[in-house]
């Protein structure tokens, strides 16, 4: 997110935004996108996570500002981005030493309940952690055997039933 934005872009923090031209950005979007990952292939979803991620705050900034003349620098990418593939790489939950089966054990070594039951629930639920995190008990039917899910990242509210696992957590 934007932590990546910032350590891709750290030499033009302290640098009035108006003189980040569409080159600056075609430029740093081109180096960006030729570093390596760990797996040694081109960062190109960064490339075009970070520059996302300015165009936003660019945006966000020109819709504050109505009258102003500012032209966001990154439409110089619109053409540009590069396209990606869907992530491939799934937890392993087929054996003992697998990487759900870890991860689960460590949950349930966990010595505090509440932090044990919030990773339960989010991962049985599938939810995110923030939507989780949010929360109270007015959003627990225990009746109906549901959660209500408000303010979700897609702007909707949801009810997801309870599982005989969420329900005893």
């Amino acid at each position: 997110g934007i932590n990546t934005a910032c350590r891709h872009l750290s030499d033009w923090l302290d640098m009035p935004f108006r003189q980040i031209t569409h080159q600056m950005v075609l430029d740093r979007f081109n180096k960006i996108s030729q570093e390596k990952n760990k797996q040694g292939k081109p960062k190109r979803t960064t490339a075009n996570n970070v520059f996302r991620d300015l165009r936003t705050v660019f945006n966000n900034w020109i819709a504050l500002h109505p009258g102003s003349d500012f032209k966001n620098p990154t439409t110089v990418l619109s053409k540009k981005r590069h396209k990606t593939s869907p992530r491939r790489n799934w937890v392993k939950t087929v054996n003992e030493g697998g990487q759900f089966v870890r991860w689960w054990k460590a949950v349930e070594a966990e010595r505090s309940k509440t932090i044990r039951d919030y990773l339960i629930i989010t991962m049985l639920h599938g939810a995110r952690e923030s939507e989780t995190a949010r929360l109270e008990w007015k959003h627990l039917d225990f009746g109906k055997k549901k959660i209500t899910y408000s303010d979700t990242k897609n702007g909707e509210d949801y009810e997801f039933p309870m599982s005989r696992m969420v329900y005893d957590v």
